[in-house]
């Protein structure tokens, strides 16, 4: 099996996105339009709450709050009909409304004369990613489960779905995309795209790296954290499910959008890069880093699965310079970060029998372009490496600069058979770039010297996702389907690494340590394909007459089947070609080389003369490949015991196995690669309750059984550095499977439309985890081991309310609204949640560990969120409803100390430092077309640090902690704009 690259990828899609995009430009729409705002009652003055309000022959409208208050935007001026309902009575009236420029006002209660709900099609447009609608999702839904719109993302300032994660309780991001749920890293956390599996491009994670999702596409993310037998039972921390976005709107729209940051370490700064080609400001090599082909393959009997072309090749040996690019660094500064999107959408409305356009048939086209670039800098930074007696190993002070570009799309079509069924594709293409160099100058005990080095690497990471998806509500069960396939991929091309030592007076090249200096190409390939087949069963409850009423707002219980499947592979490759140095005093043409010009010196010539030689280490433990096979069938139901009282209950089965295929150094004369299985057939048992003492208020509880995989990355013993005297990774194939064993108690409350509160009680036992180990030696290595076992408990608050409810507790939707005080534009949320967590390790002889009782890697003790925002509306126009807005808001967010890996063989545990982040931002919006923001992120600009204990962690609170690694990453000041055709 051969698979495309990257750059391959980029070039098949592009024509075709832009073809798309071109024909969507076409056909969107430029329509004047208007609001319509009001409330609906009932003839006894009662307020409905959701209530349905939509204009006929368009896909607009929506449902009432508890006030009964709606607004419906965006609807075509001149005569239209609005159809009022009350879903609950079967009750509509229509009425004929001139809708004007601007905001109109009309409030309706419903008189004697009502008719009875018969042959209307009411389809309306609910605003699925608004704050109200996601709180009412995150209350009414069966299962536990948190939902967070992109309403309420835009508000943050949030860009990208790692980050947006980190705004609901428990959850902390780490480095570059890394999910942390409740102190849980990757391996114990899921992640979906609209309710399917995708596949990682990084080679280091088993989960996507959420970052990669602009928040753009996104409608909402559903975060259960309770375990949820329609999800793979491979998690304890969380599920996170992505839902993009769908287009069923008649009114088409034509959106752009560009944006600029300014950071205080970085732009206009001095900037070191490698420029090898002329198409990288766009995150793509053009080809120039290449790899050139030569030598003779050894190993292509022993790869299963494919090949990348990084095969290790049989003595090679050069005194030629193959390559099209040079050592030498590119100085520029740093200009600002840029980023640009463009959106479009339309829906094409089918004519029903009578000749009419329903909007409940028809086909929705949507498709978004978003690309952006950033500069990074760190001045200055501190990184060292200690051993079990606390010496030092390596103590550096590093430069790093880093230049990123990240590329998405997304298209998706909608053809709606009618008002139950419909079928939809997405597709998905989302691309990251990173060209990064980085100098490390100081100590090696290795070397017992100083020493100087500089990387260059070049990585791509890049998405392709299809999927098909089927939605079918039939009298008495809904059936949902879907298919995907995905393919990842991720290559590192053409890295540069070049060591010295470093004297007082200048610089000498390394020619002991031949691997110092030398190239390397790697590239990892992960293909997937999912599908899911669900049905939804429904009890319904019987009415005043005792038949069954089978009616939506009637159902008192579903039974859930469903069946699911993936398959996953993975192929992973490098070629490394050192540089050996002989005569290094006439290589350098003197006593000390410069560094700074290292082509002038390294190159043909040289090796011409004798005085330097490329060779490939003979290295079979190059590679790897592993496959993942899953087949599940679950079943579940939940049932109303009284209308206070529901019983959930859930089994899922699932067999899978896990192989790995690797070579080790030792092994280099097999003719079999070594392999590693894990074949296992699991139930996963769920059981809980939902008691609803009040209306929109709920007591859950849930107890379930789940399982941690070993990633492929934890267990293929793939030896990597990641930077000249950095830490190495290791994996180990002897890793087993551990077990979780989880109990959720939560409260939760919606008092208001768009307020929240839930308080939330949890712990998980883990049987047999898994856990990143430091081992002391002349470097740190970093592995991992299944320990005996792991406790984690703790609880979770979250509170999200306006100023005005808090001062005035006793006022009802009505007075709030009406109330004449600056309170009511104040609105604000904050989660805390406090953890304790411990590790129990016996000494078993594998491994000795530093502290046998300690907390769970990766585990905070207490997480902190806040945001508040403003919002200040002016320019009323003569119905009194303001035309244009301006919203402030600042984030704030906080982690607690946790351990980055933990300490073996007498070294300490390594703890990552708490940082603060402070995030301001202002969102002005014009007329519903023009939008302006401003984000200034960073603000307290935090030394972000990470500490080795000395011999517990109340050290590590002490000035005697030893410093591991620091740097800051500067403020950010950023300004975007925004117009909607």
């Amino acid at each position: 099996m051969k698979t495309q690259t990257t750059y391959q990828q980029f070039v098949s899609f592009r024509k075709s996105i832009v073809l798309l995009f071109s024909l969507m430009m076409t056909s969107a729409l430029f329509a004047q339009t208007g609001t319509l705002s009001g409330t609906v009652k009932e003839e006894n003055g009662d307020p409905i709450f959701q209530a349905i309000v939509k204009v006929m022959g368009t896909n607009l409208g929506g449902q009432t709050g508890f006030e009964g208050e709606y607004t419906i935007a965006n609807i075509p001026v001149g005569n239209q009909k609005v159809v009022f309902a009350n879903v609950f009575t079967n009750n509509f009236d229509t009425l004929d409304v001139t809708i004007q420029a601007g905001a109109n006002t009309l409030d309706h209660q419903f008189g004697q004369n009502v008719l009875v709900l018969t042959g209307v099609d009411i389809i309306v447009k609910v605003d699925k990613e608004s704050k109200e609608a996601t709180i009412g999702e995150t209350i009414n839904s069966e299962q536990a489960v948190e939902v967070v719109g992109a309403a309420k993302l835009e508000d943050q300032g949030v860009s990208d779905v790692g980050t947006a994660a980190t705004k609901v309780a428990g959850i902390s991001k780490v480095g570059s995309g890394r999910v942390f749920v409740r102190g849980m890293g990757d391996r114990y956390n899921n992640a979906f795209l609209n309710g399917l599996p995708v596949p990682s491009p990084n080679p280091d994670l088993k989960v996507i790296p959420l970052d990669i999702f602009p928040t753009s596409i996104v409608q909402t993310i559903a975060i259960s954290k309770v375990f949820n037998e329609k999800y793979y039972a491979d998690y304890a921390g969380a599920s996170i499910d992505i839902n993009t976005k769908t287009y069923t709107d008649t009114i088409g729209f034509f959106k752009i959008g560009l944006s600029g940051t300014y950071n205080t370490v970085s732009t206009f700064k001095d900037f070191y890069t490698h420029k090898d080609g002329a198409v990288e400001l766009l995150g793509i090599d053009g080809g120039n880093r290449d790899l050139p082909v030569t030598g003779t393959d050894v190993n292509s009997d022993l790869r299963p699965l494919g090949d990348l072309g990084y095969n290790t090749k049989d003595n090679f040996e050069s005194t030629t310079i193959p390559y099209n690019t040079g050592l030498t660094p590119t100085l520029q500064k740093a200009l600002p970060n840029m980023g640009i999107s463009l959106s479009a959408g339309k829906f094409f409305a089918f004519k029903d029998s009578s000749g009419y356009k329903s909007t409940s048939k028809g086909i929705g086209v949507m498709l978004s372009l978003s690309t952006s670039n950033q500069y990074s800098s760190v001045f200055d930074g501190l990184s060292r490496q200690y051993s079990a007696q606390s010496s030092i190993l390596t103590n550096f002070r590093y430069n790093k600069f880093s230049y990123k570009t990240s590329s998405s799309a997304i298209g998706s079509v909608i053809y709606k058979i009618n008002s139950n069924n419909n079928i939809s594709y997405n597709l998905l293409y989302v691309a990251d770039g990173d060209n990064e160099t980085r100098e490390n100058e100081g100590y090696s005990q290795d070397l017992d010297r100083n020493v100087y080095s500089r990387r260059n690497s070049f990585i791509i990471n890049s998405l392709l996702n299809q999927q098909l998806l089927g939605q079918h509500e039939l009298e008495k069960m809904d059936v949902n389907w879907g298919l995907s396939y995905g393919m990842a991929g991720s290559e590192e091309k053409d890295r540069k690494q070049l060591a010295y030592y470093a004297d007082p007076e200048g610089y000498v090249l390394n020619d002991l340590d031949i691997a110092g200096s030398h190239r390397l190409w790697s590239a990892l390939t992960e293909d997937e394909i999912a599908g899911k087949a669900v049905v939804d069963y429904h009890f319904y409850g019987k009415d005043s007459t005792g038949k069954k009423a089978i009616e939506k707002n009637n159902i008192i219980g579903n039974l859930t089947i469903g069946l699911n499947a993936r398959h996953k592979e993975r192929i992973f490759d490098y070629k490394q070609v050192n540089y050996e140095f002989s005569n290094v005093e006439v290589l350098q043409g003197g006593d000390y080389a410069d560094v700074y010009d290292p082509d002038s010196y390294i190159n043909s010539a040289a090796a011409d003369a004798g005085n330097l030689v490329l060779g490939e280490p003979k290295d079979p433990g190059s590679y790897y490949e592993a496959t993942l096979d899953i087949a599940s069938l679950y079943a579940g139901v939940d049932y109303d015991l009284t209308d206070k009282f529901k019983v959930l209950g859930g089994l899922r089965l699932e067999a899978s196995q896990q192989t790995i295929y690797y070579k080790q150094l030792k092994n280099t004369f097999a003719s079999d690669p070594d392999t590693v299985t894990i074949d296992t057939i699991n139930v996963f048992p769920s059981i809980g309750f939902k008691y609803s003492p009040a209306e929109k208020t709920n007591i859950r509880f849930a107890l379930s059984q789940t399982i941690t995989r070993p990633g492929f990355k934890e267990v293929a013993p793939f030896l990597n550095q990641s930077y000249f005297g950095g830490p190495t990774s290791l994996g180990n194939p002897e890793l087993e499977n551990a077990y979780n064993y989880n109990a959720d108690l939560k409260f939760e409350r919606s008092p208001r439309s768009g307020e929240l509160m839930s308080f939330t009680i949890f712990g998980r036992y883990l049987d047999n985890p898994i856990e990143r180990i430091a081992e002391a030696s002349s470097s740190t290595l970093l592995t991992y081991e299944n320990i005996d076992q792991a406790v984690l408990a703790g609880v979770e608050f979250e509170i999200t309310k306006s100023l005005a409810s808090i001062l005035n507790p006793k006022m009802d939707q009505d007075a709030l609204d009406s109330l004449q005080s600056w309170t009511k534009n104040v609105s604000g949320g904050a989660n805390f949640s406090y953890m304790y967590s411990q590790t129990i390790i016996p000494d078993n002889g594998n491994f000795v560990v530093t502290n046998n009782k300690r907390q769970l890697q990766g585990a905070s003790p207490y997480l902190i969120n806040f945001d508040a925002g403003y919002n200040w509306e002016f320019g009323k126009d003569t119905t009194g409803t303001a035309k244009h807005s301006i919203k402030f808001t600042v984030a704030y967010n906080v982690f607690g100390p946790r351990i980055f890996a933990a300490g073996v063989q007498g070294a300490e545990d390594i703890f990552e430092r708490p940082v603060n982040t402070l995030d301001f931002i202002v969102k002005a919006k014009f007329n519903d077309r023009l939008s302006i923001g401003i984000k200034a992120k960073n603000l307290l600009n935090p030394e972000i640090k990470m500490e080795q204990a000395q011999s517990s962690l109340s050290d590590l609170e002490s000035s005697d902690a030893l410093l591991v690694n620091s740097y800051r990453r500067g403020i950010s000041i950023g300004l975007s704009l925004g117009y909607k055709f």
